[in-house]
């Protein structure tokens, strides 16, 4: 009975034993894995080695809607080098350096040596040396140095979860600043309303978690349609992008100027008929309708009408230039002022009292040089002005 008391004893302890050492062993190669200097040279061997899948698991991505695997894997590829390139040299130079760069890490099994390994309040920065055993002259001798960032969760519970987050990768919270527009996208992924920081009326400004270094492509859309793209460079954490320069297609501006010369003579034509606002009305944007209003029968009074013994009857306007003055983001959507040039030639009758001594009822004002800013919003599909300008038709001083 004893023997068995003591068969029983050797083999709980020889149980015990097996599973301290198991847990011995567990502990042992899961904090050497997860260990920062271990993460680095598997993504740095990773990369290296082309096989970018395995890189994208080191990264630290999670904070960001933008830091897709497929994204990432789209920028480390040819078509990416190729987009890059500014000619056929340098797309040769680039992607055959890189490809010769794969080829020797894959083939030479190189081997890394920590220089240099640092550690301080959840940051972490990994030197290496690499080098294949090979190379007996350091021909091929290169260095590479990793930068990572201690996760807040462990991996398995105990172990220290280290990520890559290399600038040269990813840069984290890039404040943008862009136009104010119903949707904005990055790379076509929309900007979540999450990461809106503040507002004002002409401006959204968006603390975005992370982004791959490098281009990008801002898309503002308004109603649901796409109306302009910028190009966008971050290569800097924390840092301020800012989009507030305008662009308009070539045809989008001629379609503006036209616009904007068809309403100055749609203007021009009703205050010479003294016509009543409310026919031409329907050109300006609602907000802008009162003010217009006031000027356009303020206008009128330089044109002859029925209940007038004087004034501007006919008015030719030629020798037009018309172009862009400028353009601007104004209450979520976008200004374009048409700047017109022009001389305008006015006949018209002549007051009464004064036709007495000039021995004529009817008279000319040729050749007025005069210019005009004429300011045109997009909304809902079409460009609508929102302000006539100031200048108009030249007033005769000797229609009284």
């Amino acid at each position: 009975m004893k023997n068995g008391n003591k068969g029983l004893n050797i083999a709980i302890v020889s149980l015990a034993a097996a599973c301290v050492i198991a847990i011995i062993i567990f502990f042992g190669i899961n904090a050497g894995n997860s260990g920062y200097e271990n993460v680095a040279k598997k993504y740095d061997k990773a990369v290296s080695e082309g096989k970018y899948e395995d890189a994208y698991e080191y990264l630290d991505v999670k904070d960001s809607v933008f830091l897709t695997k497929s994204e990432y894997l789209a920028r480390q590829s040819v078509v990416a080098d190729a987009y890059n390139s500014l000619d056929v040299k340098g797309l040769i130079k680039t992607v055959g350096k890189k490809g010769l760069g794969i080829l020797v890490n894959s083939l030479l099994n190189m081997q890394y040596e920590v220089v240099e390994s640092k550690e301080d309040d959840g940051k972490a920065v990994v030197a290496f040396l690499k080098k294949p055993k090979q190379d007996t002259y350091g021909i091929l001798t290169d260095t590479a140095t990793v930068k990572l960032t201690k996760s807040s969760s462990n991996h398995m519970l105990f172990f220290s979860d280290w990520r890559v987050s290399n600038e040269d990768v990813i840069v984290k919270n890039i404040t943008l600043e862009i136009p104010k527009y119903k949707m904005a996208y990055i790379d076509g992924v929309a900007i979540p309303e999450s990461y809106l920081d503040s507002s004002t009326d002409d401006t959204n400004t968006y603390v975005i978690p992370g982004l791959y270094t490098g281009a990008h492509v801002c898309s503002l859309s308004n109603d649901g349609e796409t109306y302009k793209n910028y190009n966008v460079t971050t290569d800097k954490s924390n840092s301020r992008v800012v989009v507030k320069e305008v662009e308009v297609s070539k045809e989008e501006q001629q379609v503006v100027i036209d616009k904007a010369y068809n309403a100055f003579r749609t203007i021009t034509e009703a205050e010479l008929k003294g016509s009543d606002f409310n026919e031409i009305k329907g050109i300006f944007l609602p907000e802008s309708v009162l003010a217009e209003r006031e000027k356009f029968n303020e206008d009128k009074n330089n044109f002859y009408t029925t209940n007038k013994s004087s004034g501007i009857d006919n008015v030719e306007v030629k020798d037009v230039i018309a172009s862009i003055y400028d353009m601007a983001f104004v209450d979520g959507t976008i200004e374009v002022s048409v700047k017109l040039e022009y001389t305008d030639s006015n006949q018209g009758v002549i007051d009464p009292y004064i036709a007495y001594f000039v021995k004529k009822d009817r008279g000319e004002d040729a050749n007025n040089n005069m210019t005009q800013l004429v300011r045109m919003r997009y909304v809902d599909g079409d460009w609508v002005v929102s302000s006539s300008g100031d200048s108009g038709v030249a007033g005769n001083n000797w229609f009284f």
